[in-house]
């Protein structure tokens, strides 16, 4: 591949990258307001569609990844090094195409966050309530 064909697949990694993480953050909307109303199946079932979005997110990184390596950079923040490489429509058109699929991961983040913080607080409220009810018997 030459460096243009390199950059559009590049690009479209991108963009697809960014549709799967909007799925991955209305999915775990719907997974906090299934885990407030104890829908333990869907919960359950909206678990696993977050499970598959996170996989085909994390193999559109590497993919990624490997072609921004391809195009020559060698940094862990490969994304940044590559807009800094670029110029022109070029380099704006990858810029918003990153910016935005990382907004949209970081708001993936802070909500897996906010809904970890809400199951640690329904595990305590139960484990609360099993302490509660212990019976102990002396003979």
């Amino acid at each position: 591949m030459d460096k243009k064909e390199l950059l559009k697949s590049y690009f479209q990694a991108t963009v697809e990258s960014a549709k799967i993480a909007k799925t991955l953050s209305l999915t775990l909307d719907d997974i906090r307001q299934s885990s407030l109303k104890f829908d333990h199946a869907r919960v359950s079932e909206l678990n696993q569609n977050a499970t598959e979005l996170s996989e085909a997110l994390r193999k559109l990184h590497f993919e990624r990844k490997e072609l921004a390596v391809q195009l020559g950079c060698r940094h862990h923040r490969y994304a940044t090094d590559l807009v800094h490489r670029m110029s022109g429509k070029a380099q704006e058109t990858i810029k918003k195409a990153t910016d935005e699929l990382h907004e949209l991961v970081l708001e993936c983040q802070n909500k897996t966050e906010l809904h970890t913080r809400l199951v640690i607080q329904q595990q305590q409220v139960i484990k609360d309530a099993v302490d509660s009810l212990r019976v102990e018997v002396n003979a």
